[in-house]
């Protein structure tokens, strides 16, 4: 027999003995056995961290339920303060109002006052007042608005702070009167003070 040149695989065959091929195996498994190692250490730190995340992920979702519930609670309070913020309003707008009203200030006089002149029988509309004598006209300022319509006589209507001329006196104590727009009325002698 013709012996192979070592190239080729049958010469390889003989050139490697037995020593050889158990030296060669032993190689491989220690180069497999670091891959392996390796491989497990890459997979213990891939589940560590794979751990950790997902430990990230439950305390932010643990988080984000806190945060939303804060923020229902913070719009349940938004929503309350908006309500009570329009229901002040519309009391101070109310109060605002009866305020401006013309009544305010001495409104139970002027209610208490008109039921009497109503039913007294000098503020009928066919009896005029009993003037009390009175030396030519002079002012007064309005300390209060009259709009008062309710009393039987013709009223006369000012705002506070408003001239009034006075006409006539009378005992009833309500006086007639011009106001600035030169309208005629009566009005309680109580509304204004005299100025000259």
């Amino acid at each position: 027999m013709e012996a192979k040149p070592p190239g080729s695989p049958g010469g390889l065959k003989r050139i490697l003995s037995e020593n050889d091929c158990s030296q060669l195996s032993e190689k491989l498994l220690i180069q497999i056995t670091d891959e392996y190692q390796t491989m497990e250490q890459n997979n213990t730190t891939l589940t560590a961290e794979l751990e950790r995340k997902e430990r990230e992920i439950s305390f932010l979702k643990t988080e984000r339920a806190r945060v939303d519930g804060g923020l229902y609670e913070l719009n349940e309070m938004v929503k309350l303060l908006k309500l009570q913020l329009a229901e002040h309003k519309q009391e101070v707008s109310s109060d605002a109002k009866v305020l401006a009203s013309p009544l305010t200030k001495d409104s139970t006089f002027r209610r208490s006052r008109s039921a009497d002149l109503s039913n007294s029988p000098r503020s009928s509309p066919t009896s005029s007042p009993k003037a009390i004598g009175t030396s030519g006209m002079f002012k007064a300022k309005a300390l209060f608005s009259n709009f008062s319509t309710n009393t039987g006589v013709r009223q006369l209507h000012f705002s506070k702070g408003d001239i009034i001329e006075v006409l006539e006196r009378h005992t009833s104590g309500m006086w007639m009167g011009r106001n600035k727009q030169n309208k005629h009325g009566y009005f309680p002698r109580n509304l204004v003070k005299i100025i000259g």
